[in-house]
């Protein structure tokens, strides 16, 4: 009976350690993930100063915003084909009401350059 209620500590001990070793990590893990430009400086970082609260939530938030300083998904991006073909898929985002009518614009600009 004891030796059952040992295995059972070092089991919960062990899916808490690598449980707390995945959310400190998780930073780097979205960065790695979303293949962010600065993932290795987030780990780093993360690695580093992610011990203080300011330093975690620091990473985790660079790891979901874009380098270039916004928030965006992939649906905004051009993926370099054709671009009539990403100016009807920026039409249906906006026809979906995913894009308001300005941001809609602005991308149909940049397309075509």
């Amino acid at each position: 009976m004891a030796v059952a209620g040992t295995i059972l500590i070092v089991i919960v001990f062990a899916l808490l350690l690598v449980g707390s070793i995945a959310l400190y990590f998780l930073p780097a893990i979205i960065a790695y993930k979303r293949e962010h430009a600065n993932k290795g400086i987030i780990l780093l970082i993360d690695f580093l100063l992610g011990w203080t609260f300011i330093g975690w939530a620091g990473c985790l938030v660079w790891a979901f915003i874009d380098t270039d300083g916004t928030v965006t998904s992939n649906a905004f991006r051009n993926v370099g084909g054709n671009k009539y073909e990403d100016l009807a898929r920026l039409q249906k985002l906006k026809e979906e009401g995913t894009i308001t009518d300005v941001e809609f614009e602005i991308e149909k600009q940049k397309l075509l350059r």
